[in-house]
């Protein structure tokens, strides 16, 4: 598994990065739990999120991947995600983006100061604005996929 892992990885990429395991690590450290006190040789990455995350690079329609996105998010298994969860599909999203294109790791670096979870939380509060939501509402797929267009405009 681990090298069709970065066999895959190394076709995303050949532009950026030497290698695929090259790649690999920095896409690893994107989605370290750093709240352990575990040394780097035994960190974990959250798993749902990075998966969530690398979805981002499958040539699926939006929709799909955001299905796949929701249900790996969807902890409860209800069909609905919390605010909470909305924004770690979107922070996933962008940690991958910025590692994998250089357009978007250029643009993000471009804005002095902006941090990855700042942008999630813009593109949370315009998403649910759009929507007519608060941060206290649970969110379906279907509105999901209603804004999803204006969530990649804006991650863009």
């Amino acid at each position: 598994e681990t090298l069709s892992y970065l066999l895959c990885l190394s076709n995303v990429a050949k532009d950026k990065y030497n290698e695929a395991s090259e790649l690999a690590i920095q896409l690893f450290n994107q989605f370290i739990d750093d709240s352990t006190d575990d040394t780097i040789l035994d960190k974990k990455v959250l798993y749902n999120d990075f998966i969530s995350g690398l979805v981002v690079l499958t040539n699926s329609p939006i929709e799909d991947k955001l299905a796949v996105s929701y249900a790996l998010l969807d902890s409860s298994g209800d069909g609905l995600i919390t605010v909470n969860e909305f924004h770690r599909l979107i922070l996933s999203h962008l940690k991958v983006t910025t590692i994998c294109s250089s357009t978007a790791l250029d643009k993000y670096k471009s804005i002095p100061n902006l941090q990855l979870n700042d942008l999630a939380i813009a593109i949370v509060d315009e998403c649910l604005a759009a929507l007519g939501l608060t941060h206290s509402s649970h969110i379906s797929l279907d509105m999901l996929c209603e804004v999803a267009t204006d969530c990649l405009i804006l991650a863009e």
